[in-house]
């Protein structure tokens, strides 16, 4: 349903799947490691957590796309890039 989030057992088993379709890497710079699933249309915009709306980001691409520091490290995306 567009505007609801999901957590438990739905969202791990779509984190699951959009992980493996990605090949364990962030859609945008190929990095592995750390990932996150991300909205390509956010929730609160309507969007749905149907696999065709969300990819896999590493956390420098996530924080880009958002301009948010998820790490802590006080800067958004990694440093020289």
């Amino acid at each position: 349903e567009p505007g609801c989030r999901y957590d438990g057992w739905r969202w791990r088993v779509l984190v699951r799947y959009v992980r493996r379709r990605d090949w364990d890497k962030c859609r945008q710079c190929g990095r592995r490691g750390l990932l996150h699933v991300h909205h390509k249309r956010p929730v609160s915009e309507g969007g749905w957590h149907w696999p065709r709306n969300l990819i896999t980001l590493c956390v420098g691409c996530h924080e880009k796309v958002h301009g948010w520091d998820l790490d802590g490290d006080g800067k958004v995306g990694y440093a020289g890039r």
